[in-house]
């Protein structure tokens, strides 16, 4: 339509330019002349004009219509390296290829710009590739170290995380991580701070059998690993090793 437009005033200032050449005075006759001549430039023009947007346009479609390249897929790089599909999953998921295949595995990968899909991979071993991570509210600064611990990590193991605020519109709401347990939309659950009122949310997760850890708890939980900091064991044992050293105040 750009095109189009540009081109159509580019038709309109070229025949006005040819019609303002016979603007002086002259005969009816050669008026009546000049003005046939006028219409058809003008008609040429425009007809010109639009031939070219349409042609804009056309290339424009076949551009858009082109057909993808396809991908390069597992099989295409067994193929190319004249190994097994399972060779190449062994070589991707990181188990033992000799070194001659690993190399040639390496440098065909590289050259096709194969990329794996992750989605494949995890339907393949029954895995979501995600954690999920609970806690009351994702402002609290402690957490945001945490939080950025359990990022740090999953990136070794080429997973990501599923993150709920309980308390996000201001009124406990656990609805969404249930979803989760129930869905199975997570490989995992990460419960940072929780206290009596998730105690729900934790049974559910257990007898879903989805594997399930506390972190810095505010009771004692029994029935799911608990990870938390002992302060005041080691405010205690630093307290004596300074009184071991001498130090009174």
């Amino acid at each position: 339509t750009t095109i189009k437009s540009k081109t159509n005033f580019f038709a309109g200032a070229a025949t006005g330019a040819v019609c303002a050449s016979s603007g002086s005075p002259v005969s009816e006759t050669t008026a009546r002349r000049t003005s046939q001549s006028c219409r058809r430039t003008r008609s040429i023009m425009t007809n010109l004009g639009d031939t070219i947007a349409a042609s804009a346009d056309r290339d424009k479609t076949a551009k858009i219509l082109a057909p993808m390249p396809k991908k390069p897929t597992i099989a295409t790089v067994a193929r190319e390296a004249g190994v097994a599909v399972s060779t190449v999953s062994r070589f991707l998921n990181g188990r033992y290829v000799s070194q001659e295949v690993r190399a040639r595995l390496a440098e065909v990968i590289a050259t096709l710009g194969y990329e794996r899909s992750w989605t494949a991979r995890n339907l393949s071993l029954g895995r979501r590739g995600s954690i999920g991570v609970v806690v009351d509210s994702s402002e609290d600064p402690w957490f945001v170290h945490v939080l950025a611990g359990i990022e740090e990590e999953l990136l070794t193991r080429d997973a990501s995380l599923m993150l709920s605020s309980l308390e996000l519109r201001g009124q406990y709401d656990p609805a969404r991580v249930f979803e989760w347990i129930r869905g199975h939309r997570v490989d995992g659950l990460i419960v940072v701070k929780s206290q009596r009122r998730e105690r729900s949310l934790l049974r559910a997760a257990v007898d879903a059998g989805l594997p399930t850890i506390a972190v810095a708890p505010d009771e004692a939980l029994t029935h799911v690993p608990v990870l938390r900091c002992r302060n005041y064991e080691a405010g205690r044992d630093v307290g004596r090793y300074l009184a071991g050293l001498g130090h009174r105040h």
